[in-house]
């Protein structure tokens, strides 16, 4: 079935997207998408969004890029995204699931703070370095595996995750910052 663009626009020089009438948005191109300088700069139809999909091609996700997005529920990342900026999906708070690059690197600060329906998330093995509060305050979080090569918990990394019951941290850990697991009430064991 052929969904009719409701709305579409560009996002810099080399990427484009199309907002269907199902609330579905596509990103297509290459290269980086650029910080927002302002929330919701690129789409102007932000509160009608359900969905993302970034299409291969897109090497890094802007900052601020999809902040706030009240009625996104999913992601799908492709493989050569590499870079999820600060604050990126900060606040979305009905996203419930995101599919992760298999080659992601950096997940900056406050990349998914505030997401608090969001209860799982697979963070690949290509992952270098997670920003400070990176998941703080998703309150659905059950579970949290850390992949090996991660050398540092951030500052504030999982403050807030009330319904976050475990931990798996890797041995490349040296480093586990101020208040990496605040208010997490539920955590009952985290294995090392």
């Amino acid at each position: 079935m052929l969904l009719d663009a409701v709305a579409s626009g560009s996002c810099g020089d080399n990427i484009s997207w199309t907002l269907d009438n199902e609330g579905v948005l596509i990103l297509s191109g290459t290269g980086a998408v650029p910080d927002t300088q302002s929330y919701n700069s690129y789409f102007s139809n932000h509160n009608s969004i359900k969905k993302i999909v970034v299409e291969e091609g897109i090497t890094e996700l802007g900052n601020y890029l999809f902040f706030a997005f009240p009625e996104l529920v999913f992601v799908e990342l492709s493989d050569t995204v590499s870079r999820i900026g600060d604050s990126c999906f900060f606040n979305c708070k009905k996203l419930a699931a995101i599919e992760l690059s298999k080659n992601l690197c950096n997940i900056d600060s406050a990349a998914f703070c505030g997401c608090s329906n969001l209860t799982t998330i697979n963070i690949p093995s290509s992952v270098e370095t997670i920003g400070s509060s990176a998941f703080s305050g998703c309150a659905s979080l059950k579970s949290a595996v850390i992949p090996n090569g991660i050398t540092e918990i951030s500052g504030n990394m999982f403050g807030g995750c009330t319904s976050l019951t475990s931990v798996n941290i890797p041995t490349s850990v040296t480093s586990i910052k101020y208040a990496a697991f605040s208010e997490c009430a539920g955590l009952k064991s985290i294995h090392i």
